[in-house]
């Protein structure tokens, strides 16, 4: 499974551009291994995800995965309703309404800027943030710019959607916007 990752576009980026001593931030971790690939470069790992049952595998293995904070990243700290999907699509849980059945969980919201700022991380050693969250990507984007404009300059790996998507159509619009 991890060569399927490894061989990727994204995987492909991390191998390239991390290297020891630099943060990769992975917003949306799910199961963690762009963060696997990210510590194999010698690159410390930040995951965000609030799904309650991945959230529970990545802290049991953080010793592999890095520092994992079961919160979901938005434009404002709080708590929210997430939509947690059946087994047959785990990769698809959202803050977001969405298709298909499931059941409902509240999860805290934290702003990445926020995160950052108590991690004691230092942005300038911020490289790479991916975010992957399944239609919030805007809100995520809204919710680092204090970062950004306190002078960090990490590359973004964003996760978009077109016209076609059923959840969060034309994302690519209001990320770009952003």
């Amino acid at each position: 499974v991890i060569a399927f990752y490894r061989r990727s576009e994204l995987g492909r980026f991390l191998d390239a551009s991390l290297r020891p001593g630099d943060v990769f931030i992975d917003a949306g971790a799910n199961l963690g291994m762009y963060s696997l690939l990210a510590r194999r470069t010698g690159a410390e790992t930040i995951l965000f995800e609030p799904e309650p049952r991945h959230a529970a595998f990545l802290l049991r293995n953080a010793q592999s995965f890095g520092t994992v904070l079961p919160v979901a990243l938005s434009d404002h700290a709080g708590s929210s309703p997430m939509f947690v999907h059946d087994d047959t699509n785990s990769g698809s849980h959202s803050l977001l309404p969405g298709s298909g059945g499931g059941r409902e969980v509240v999860v805290e919201m934290r702003t990445l800027a926020q995160a950052v700022a108590t991690s004691g991380i230092d942005p300038a050693r911020l490289r790479l943030i991916k975010i992957d969250v399944e239609g919030s990507e805007a809100a995520v984007v809204l919710g680092m710019m204090p970062l950004l404009a306190d002078g960090a300059c990490p590359t973004v790996w964003c996760e978009v959607r077109g016209s076609g998507s059923e959840r969060a159509p034309d994302s690519f619009l209001s990320v770009s916007r952003t």
